[in-house]
C-alpha cells in the first residue's frame, strides 16, 4: 500500500488507471462512525477480519494466532510482535478468496496504516463451533 501511494503521489495522472485497473480494489463507503463491512456491520478495528464467504461462516467467532508489526513511532516498523486475538468474520473482499487469505481491519489512522500495508506473515485461524453430539436434547 505504501509503495502505490509513493507512486501515485509521484504521477498523479495514473491515479484513475492504476485504481480501475484492479477489480479487488475495494472502497469502504464512509460513515461518521466508521465502515461497515459486508454484514452491513461497523467494524471493529483490530477485531474484525475479512474471509472468503464461500468457505467460511459470516459473522462467527474465530481466533487467530500471527505477528503485528510494532512502530518506532516515526511511521516505521520497529519489530514484530506475536498478535492472538478473537476476532469476528464480519467482511469479504474481492482478493479474499480461499481458505489461505484473510485480510485484518485495523481501523483508520498511523498504526492503521502500517499495519495494514505490511501485514502479511502466515498464521492460523480457529473457529469456535458446537460439536453436532454436543447440542442439547
Amino acid at each position: 500500500m505504501q509503495r502505490i501511494r509513493d507512486y501515485l503521489n509521484q504521477h498523479p495522472g495514473e491515479i484513475q488507471r492504476v485504481l480501475s485497473h484492479n477489480p479487488s480494489y475495494i472502497f469502504f463507503k464512509a460513515t461518521p462512525d466508521g465502515p461497515l463491512g459486508s454484514l452491513n456491520v461497523k467494524l471493529t478495528p483490530g477485531r474484525s477480519v475479512a474471509l472468503d464467504r464461500r468457505i467460511f461462516p459470516p459473522s462467527a467467532l474465530a481466533f487467530v494466532a500471527t505477528q503485528k508489526p510494532l512502530s518506532d513511532g516515526t511511521g516505521k516498523i520497529a519489530s514484530w510482535a506475536d498478535c492472538r486475538r478473537f476476532m469476528l468474520n464480519q467482511d469479504t473482499g474481492g482478493a479474499i478468496t480461499g481458505a489461505g487469505r484473510a485480510d485484518f481491519f485495523w481501523g483508520s489512522g498511523p498504526y492503521a496504516e502500517l499495519a495494514a500495508g505490511h501485514l502479511k506473515h502466515p498464521g492460523k485461524l480457529y473457529f469456535l463451533v458446537l460439536r453436532p453430539d454436543a447440542a442439547a436434547p
